[in-house]
């Protein structure tokens, strides 16, 4: 006997609360399931080869003990909690709409088996930093402040008592998402939390007091490169936030970064209680190369800051020149 945690948006190992939660009824055993209508079209190659290599790199931190499966998650979910018995499913909150119906077929499959869900990708849920009178923000300014007034919690700490159930994988789909990681493409950044928490430091350290005045600044590698990261939860925002609240001394940079932070929920929390694009995506220039950047004042930018490679990671918003395929 024993529970399972069940991978999306979180593939990582430090910070992640559902670890503990799972951790009280025994052996965990963590999985990450492959859908094939995702993996084969809505990917593209790039992301594709991605989440390969950043799956690749996760059976490593588990150490072999990532239980890796290929099908429809209703069906599969549920099949795995019957073959180890497990007394409960854990996940983290998905907010989106396709994801939480997604979750909810999947409660209703599992039957007796308790699908439950601790946090979430976002340092605060969406839907929690409300207006005054109950409703969604509808401008960032507004939202950004009350979101640092609402605060998050301290970074997870994992188990001291954390045991790994075997690897239950089929073999079949390491093949396949070996070979998509082998796959020729862009560029891409290393994979793996080791990777991302060396290029988050390497900001802190020679970056973050100058983000205020460089993040617009294309030609300068002035901001933290963690979106594809971010994307799919190599890191948790909560351990980035609490690193930045350890440095002194940062003034505008560290508040601006900590703004740009909350982005991601504010685009999400838009995005649900209107039911439009939101606000923070949809407004751009008119620019597609480098030589058309717009100088206003004494700030260069690109049609917006979600067109940068930098913020491919965000599923090509309305407002993306870029087509660099992430």
């Amino acid at each position: 006997m024993g529970d399972v945690v069940w991978l999306r948006r979180d593939l990582r190992r430090a910070d992640l609360p559902i670890l503990g939660r799972a951790a009280e009824s025994g052996p965990v055993t963590v999985a990450f399931v492959v859908d094939p209508p995702l993996w084969e079209t809505s990917a593209g190659s790039p992301r594709r080869g991605w989440l390969a290599t950043t799956l690749l790199a996760l059976r490593e931190t588990y150490e072999g003990c990532l239980t890796l499966r290929t099908g429809d998650p209703r069906t599969e979910i549920p099949r795995l909690a019957t073959e180890v018995g497990a007394s409960a499913v854990h996940i983290s909150e998905e907010t989106e709409p396709d994801g939480s119906a997604r979750d909810q077929d999947v409660e209703k499959a599992l039957g007796d088996v308790p699908l439950s869900s601790t946090g979430s990708p976002y340092a605060v849920t969406p839907g929690r930093v409300r207006t005054g009178s109950g409703g969604a923000y509808q401008r960032f300014t507004p939202f950004s402040t009350a979101w640092r007034e609402h605060g998050w919690r301290a970074p997870a700490s994992e188990p001291a008592d954390l045991a790994l159930a075997e690897d239950l994988s089929d073999e079949k789909v390491w093949k396949v998402v070996t070979e998509a990681a082998a796959e020729p493409g862009p560029d891409q950044p290393p994979a793996g939390e080791t990777a991302a928490l060396e290029r988050w430091h390497e900001f802190l350290d020679d970056h973050l007091g100058t983000y205020d005045a460089n993040r617009d600044r294309p030609d300068l590698r002035a901001t933290s490169g963690l979106s594809p990261y971010l994307k799919l939860g190599v890191l948790h925002p909560r351990t980035l936030l609490a690193d930045v609240a350890g440095r002194s001394g940062k003034g505008a940079s560290s508040r601006s970064w900590r703004g740009a932070s909350s982005t991601p929920t504010c685009s999400t929390t838009t995005r649900a209680a209107s039911g439009r694009t939101c606000v923070l995506s949809w407004r751009r220039w008119p620019m597609t190369t480098p030589q058309s950047w717009s100088r206003r004042g004494d700030r260069a930018g690109p049609a917006c800051r979600w067109s940068m490679p930098e913020c491919g990671s965000c599923s090509r918003p309305a407002g993306c020149t870029t087509g660099c395929g992430w």
